[in-house]
């Protein structure tokens, strides 16, 4: 183990992985063609730096509403153990494990569920460290898979964090099960870098690959999942949840993990229906409101450049869509009944152009030049997030208050 860094150091990718496999550009699993096998349903593991849970409840139940994982993963929710109990059930998601610094401030993890899902807790404090290495794991117990949900401080000890993290996989390689691991690993992934290099074939030795580089943070990839799965039975995508300054990820497996059987069903019981009705007596309302949209300051610096139409139609698709919304027609597979959906009234369309305008902000800080520009954007972004946070919280509980 002393010399573990050093040897990973040491080794390139095309060590690894077969010539005809590796690429110059990028540094993931290799996306090999095969058919999608046809699962039942698709399940959803959500990964986020939350920055403070006590403080995020209501933009996170937002998330979880909007993206419906199975799994949420959560690293420095800054609660201590006496703290936890009070946030064991956000939405339909229960706490099925967390960890919580003792000595230092700030900084844990956690794993939340469904609470239709059967699970047990993996102690693996032995291989924890505040700081260094905070880990919270369950496995699911129908579908032989393990999530782990881990947190790194950039002021944790690098080397020490890599060996402590190589004994925890050595120690659940026994198990021989699937493996998801989640979590802010404060390494540059987006970058070849002497970090970079040695995290990832740490976690090629063991058979995982990354399955994100795209940034999360500003620029810099610091959030990611790895994976033994096979790639083409999950897809990864980021999203900009507005809850801290880092952006989520999220995996969608193609498996069952409820019975751990593949059922077949037909093609339309995996699709989300919607229908739009657009009345004759509503589009003068729409005509009022792209009138009275500005559009110098809508377009910004876009107003006559080549950006200029993207600009436009999103503001015109943003009023289109509140004056012609969609309605979800998604049936239940298993009784053909409709689902059920959380009145989500309290949403407002003022709200929602809130979120919009934070999303634009985000999007000028990261393609900004100059620093002048990023650090205004950015203050401006960090503002706005701020202020939408505020609002979507008294908003919620207006709407508790009379329901």
């Amino acid at each position: 183990q002393c010399n573990l860094v050093s040897h990973l150091s040491n080794i390139q990718s095309s060590d690894i992985i077969p010539p005809s496999l590796n690429s110059q550009t990028t540094r993931h699993r290799p996306k090999l063609k095969k058919p999608m096998k046809n699962y039942s349903s698709d399940k959803v593991i959500a990964s986020i730096n939350v920055q403070c849970l006590r403080t995020k409840m209501e933009v996170l139940s937002f998330f979880i509403l909007e993206t419906r994982p199975n799994i949420l993963c959560i690293s420095e929710h800054w609660l201590v153990k006496d703290e936890i109990d009070v946030y064991t059930q956000i939405e339909d998601l229960i706490l099925a494990d967390a960890y919580c610094r003792q000595e230092h401030k700030n900084g844990g993890t956690a794993v939340y569920v469904k609470n239709n899902l059967r699970y047990k807790k993996l102690n693996l404090e032995q291989f924890c460290k505040e700081l260094t290495l905070e880990i919270a794991a369950i496995e699911l117990l129908d579908s032989l898979m393990i999530i782990m949900s881990i947190y790194r401080s950039p002021d944790g000890v690098f080397d020490e964090f890599i060996q402590l993290l190589d004994k925890c996989f050595t120690f659940l390689s026994r198990n021989k099960k699937k493996l998801v691991v989640c979590g802010d690993f404060n390494v540059h992934l987006e970058e070849k870098s002497r970090e970079e290099n040695i995290f990832t074939n740490m976690l090629i030795s063991h058979g995982l690959y990354i399955s994100n580089r795209l940034p999360t943070r500003g620029t810099a990839c610091l959030d990611s999942m790895a994976t033994n799965f096979d790639s083409w039975d999950y897809k990864v995508e980021v999203i900009e949840p507005m809850i801290a300054d880092h952006s989520a990820v999220i995996m969608t497996i193609k498996s069952s993990l409820g019975n751990g059987k593949h059922k077949e069903v037909s093609w339309h019981d995996k699709y989300s229906f919607t229908k739009r009705v657009i009345k004759d007596e509503q589009l003068p309302l729409l005509r009022r409101a792209l009138k009275n949209v500005n559009w110098p300051i809508e377009l910004g610096d876009h107003y006559l450049s080549e950006h200029s139409f993207d600009r436009f139609l999103q503001t015109f698709n943003y009023n289109f869509d509140i004056i012609f919304p969609l309605k979800p027609l998604k049936k239940n597979p298993e009784n053909g009944t409709k689902c059920q959906f959380k009145d989500k009234s309290w949403y407002t369309a003022d709200l929602r152009r809130l979120k919009n305008l934070v999303v634009l902000l985000n999007d000028h800080y990261k393609s900004a030049v100059s620093p002048k520009d990023r650090d205004e954007y950015y203050a401006l972004y960090c503002k706005t997030n701020k202020q939408y946070r505020l609002e979507v919280t008294e908003a919620r509980k207006a709407f508790n208050v009379h329901t």
